[in-house]
């Protein structure tokens, strides 16, 4: 504060306040007077004690009429006195900027800038406020003009406001920031940025002006652009924000925090607010998605698909970890069936790197030919559709039942998407895998069932068994551990004995097989011979050499034979 020197007379308090104003303004640099109405002597917004005003320090002291307000005015902002015990000279020294984690200063500081004015109430309870919590004499140098009083001013009101200041400045000064995110429903495409500027009890603070910045593949929906400002509300403010590619977004909030300074002086310190705040900003980093990679893995209906099959398929579409499907996006898939021998099916074609699917499929058609069906489906979501393979003519495609192999390929063509901006990329489930690969197994041909009448006992049966239909590589397949298919296998032939065994021809007659299903054993059916040959196309000899059956002790009825099929791999 300025004080009166003790040699000095009352009257001469003005000009020496006076001196010390010019001698602020050629110390401090620009200084500005207080307005008109400014009540202490010096010119300066504030108030004077009446003459009663008496306070002695250790090596001085001061009594009459003394001001009470800032002292200087410093670049367009009021400088108040930290040191009643010193006498003031003029702004000399060097400022420097107090830390903002001696929250005083700060709440200061916040104060003396949101009440930089030329009122005289507010200028004498912020110098109040700064003796009060600066100043290490403020609370003698505070009583000394609580008994003195004001002469042109009200002492109880310039405490009470300055209570009041206090309590705005613990309120509602900003003390901490938060930035969170949060994705909207099912999606990485879009969500909000939520901020909050609190005060040190935590409680959210409405009206704060913030800057947000996102840094990464995503702009604020509000303006399409990557920085927006504006006022906190009362409770968190949600920003939203939509992606503009895949990867990681940095959102950045911030506001502005006062900063206060002190000058280090040869005579008197002085407290004001800093004309360049801080800033003070929170950040929350998260991923986001534009585009999602579709996946898609494959189940064949059933591995083996006998004659007249629909060749059938389970796809179930899923995404890359760490993507999310965005609601009601449509995603095509395209499938194609190639069928040939245990060659050119059996194996996988593994996809190269950077292939394009129909780059893949030239490959897989140099190796295995065209595709013999094809489907097409679209997905809404993940999850698992069945489709069914489908010829040129759009009817289904069914097992050829030739002994031969098929497999699937499934690719996702991110051209052909609805949205191709949606799909990161192509997707290749390749040819050749365990799960979509499927034997046709084939029914081999052969003649009549019935042989013949037996005329005698102890006479040789001679007959022939034609067998056709069959692969013409047949027999040399010895199956496959990794797919699962069984080599392939012998046939069995059976001769069953079939009669009333009364000897009399209309009483066996009745027992005469008349299908190509096999006879259950009973006193009218047995089993009489069985042989196991290589199955191949061609002519066996039953009888005179190669199989021969020779019938003892049963009269003449009719015999049958049966060829056993089962089990032998790609037949059936």
């Amino acid at each position: 504060m300025r004080f009166k020197p003790l040699e000095v007379l009352r009257r001469a308090v003005r000009p020496v306040a006076a001196l010390a104003t010019a001698v602020a303004a050629l110390a401090g640099g620009m200084v500005v007077a207080g307005t008109a109405g400014a009540v202490q002597t010096s010119g300066l917004p504030g108030y004077t004690s009446t003459v009663a005003f008496d306070i002695k320090w250790p090596t001085w002291s001061t009594w009459g009429e003394t001001d009470f307000g800032p002292l200087a005015r410093v670049d367009g902002r009021w400088a108040y006195c930290v040191e009643a015990d010193v006498k003031y000279t003029g702004v000399a020294g060097t400022w420097s900027n107090v830390p903002s984690s001696n929250v005083t200063a700060t709440r200061l500081a916040w104060l003396a800038d949101k009440y930089n004015d030329n009122n005289d109430l507010h200028q004498a309870a912020l110098s109040y406020l700064v003796h009060e919590k600066m100043d290490p004499n403020g609370a003698a140098f505070l009583n000394a003009f609580a008994a003195a009083g004001l002469k042109n001013g009200d002492w109880n009101q310039v405490k009470s406001t300055a209570g009041k200041m206090w309590t705005d400045a613990t309120n509602n000064m900003p003390a901490s920031v938060k930035a969170e995110y949060e994705y909207d429903a099912n999606t990485k495409r879009s969500g909000t940025v939520n901020v909050s500027i609190r005060n040190a009890a935590n409680t959210y603070l409405q009206g704060i002006a913030y800057t947000a910045t996102l840094t990464g593949p995503a702009v604020f929906a509000s303006n399409g652009k990557k920085t927006v400002s504006g006022k906190t509300a009362a409770n968190a403010t949600h920003l939203k924000w939509t992606a503009t590619g895949n990867g990681k977004v940095t959102t950045k909030v911030s506001y502005k925090a006062p900063v206060a300074r002190r000058l280090a002086s040869p005579n008197q310190d002085l407290f004001q607010f800093d004309k360049d705040p801080a800033t003070k900003s929170a950040s929350v980093t998260f991923n986001v998605e534009k585009s999602f990679q579709p996946t898609i893995t494959t189940q064949i209906s059933a591995t083996t698909l006998p004659r007249g099959t629909p060749v059938k398929d389970n796809i179930t579409f899923g995404v890359n970890k760490g993507d999310t499907w965005p609601a009601n996006t449509k995603v095509r898939a395209d499938g194609y069936y190639y069928v040939g021998n245990k060659t050119s099916i059996l194996t996988t074609i593994p996809l190269n790197k950077d292939e394009t699917p129909d780059a893949y499929l030239t490959r897989v058609k140099a190796h295995a030919g065209s595709p013999k069906a094809t489907a097409t489906i679209t997905a809404t979501k993940p999850g698992t559709i069945e489709t069914t393979a489908l010829n040129a003519n759009g009817k289904p495609y069914t097992s050829p039942g030739d002994g031969s192999y098929g497999t699937w390929v499934w690719v996702i063509r991110k051209s052909q998407q609805a949205d191709p901006g949606m799909i990161s990329g192509d997707y290749v489930d390749v040819f050749g895998q365990k799960n979509e690969t499927a034997s046709h197994p084939g029914t081999p041909s052969h003649d009549s069932v019935v042989l013949e009448q037996a005329g005698s006992t102890g006479r040789d049966i001679m007959d022939t068994i034609t067998i056709g239909a069959l692969p013409a590589d047949y027999g040399s397949y010895t199956g496959d551990a990794q797919y699962g298919f069984d080599k392939d296998a012998d046939a069995t032939i059976r001769v069953w004995w079939a009669g009333a065994g009364t000897g009399v021809k209309a009483d066996d007659e009745k027992y005469k097989p008349t299908t190509v299903e096999e006879p259950k054993a009973d006193a009218n059916h047995r089993i009489i011979g069985e042989w196991t040959v290589p199955a191949r196309n061609g002519r066996y000899k039953v009888g005179g050499g190669t199989i021969t059956l020779t019938t003892r002790q049963i009269r003449p009825t009719f015999l049958a034979r049966t060829h056993d099929f089962e089990r032998m791999g790609r037949m059936e």
